[in-house]
């Protein structure tokens, strides 16, 4: 393993995305770095595009069948022997002190999560516009310079050249999975809060690996979801702390999605989860995606409550990990 620091990114038919991604990384702050690109069997202008980049950046572009999430992540981890790695989807495009902010936190057993934003690029009639965001939009436009159902909102010149106003204007708020109220209770090293290993996702975390091997993704995963959350999950049983990094950002080009196809999938994918771990915060996670939902921080609350407590020879954990057995499956 190296000093170095390699940005893992799967790619699958979304040119159009990647296109505006790669261009954020052309105006880091921070040159120290590489993007392995692992094209999942792509049919459209990927490799094109990829293509106007190299020279720009220092890319490894890597082409597979389609494999899946899991395993095209595996392939770039695979391909790069440097042992910083962040890992951005082809759809975020970062700050210009995306990977400067990733690496001042790099550090030995600490897996850093960077913030997740929102922009518009474009208006799509089956996107859900949530938080009103095409209301917002419209509001911040300074000028109506564009036919905003016909035409993108910004190219990829205007990543380079106006950043900051691009995102001004076009970003719409943050993503849920940011966990502002976690963050605001236990702090950004999260003291006190039992399920740190949530906050991991693919879309904008770093962390120092060991060697190749033993930190590579469970390609069980092969649908939607999880894949994230259980690799965060190994990475705290092995003893990483977990830390949020405001100034790491990256922004989320919002586009429609099938989302009774995802749900199902996330299902499936949380089941096979907690039967894995066989934990009691995995199965009170799963419990969150439930009719009756509870917040990260009254699941905190919860564990804290029961992990030391003891109903006759069971503990309290035990028995509520039973309970919470049933009503998953």
């Amino acid at each position: 393993m190296y000093d170095k620091t390699s940005v893992i990114m799967p790619t699958y038919n979304r040119s159009e995305f990647l296109n505006l991604t790669l261009a954020g990384f052309t105006i880091q702050t921070s040159k120290d770095f590489n993007i392995v690109i692992v094209d999942d069997g792509s049919i459209d202008d990927t490799k094109a595009v990829v293509d106007t980049y190299q020279g720009k950046l220092d890319i490894t572009y890597v082409h597979q069948e389609n494999r899946g999430r899991s395993k095209s992540r595996n392939t770039g981890l695979k391909h790069t022997n440097a042992n910083h790695i962040i890992f951005c989807d082809d759809d975020r495009i970062p700050n210009k002190n995306f990977i400067a902010v990733h690496q001042a936190n790099k550090s030995q057993n600490l897996a850093a999560m960077g913030m997740k934003e929102k922009i518009l690029v474009r208006y799509n009639s089956k996107m859900q516009w949530k938080e009103n965001s095409l209301k917002i939009l419209i509001k911040q436009l300074k000028e109506p310079k564009k036919d905003i159902f016909t035409e993108d909102f910004f190219t990829e010149r205007d990543i380079v050249t106006d950043f900051e106003n691009i995102i001004s204007t076009f970003s719409v708020g943050g993503s849920t999975d940011n966990y502002r109220d976690v963050v605001e209770k236990y702090g950004n090293n999260l003291e006190g809060f039992y399920f740190p290993w949530v906050t991991g996702t693919t879309a904008n975390m770093s962390f120092v690996r060991k060697n190749i091997e033993d930190f590579l993704f469970d390609e069980n995963y092969t649908s939607w979801g999880m894949e994230d959350t259980d690799y965060s999950f190994m990475l705290y049983q092995r003893g990483y702390r977990f830390r949020m990094i405001d100034d790491a950002v990256n922004y989320h080009q919002n586009h429609p999605g099938n989302f009774s196809l995802e749900r199902d999938s996330l299902n499936k994918n949380v089941k096979y989860f907690c039967q894995k771990y066989d934990d009691l915060s995995c199965y009170l996670f799963a419990n969150m995606f439930g009719i009756k939902r509870m917040s990260m921080i009254e699941l905190n609350e919860l564990y804290h409550a029961v992990t030391e407590k003891t109903v006759g020879e069971d503990s309290v954990e035990e028995t509520l990990k039973k309970l919470l057995t049933n009503t998953l499956y």
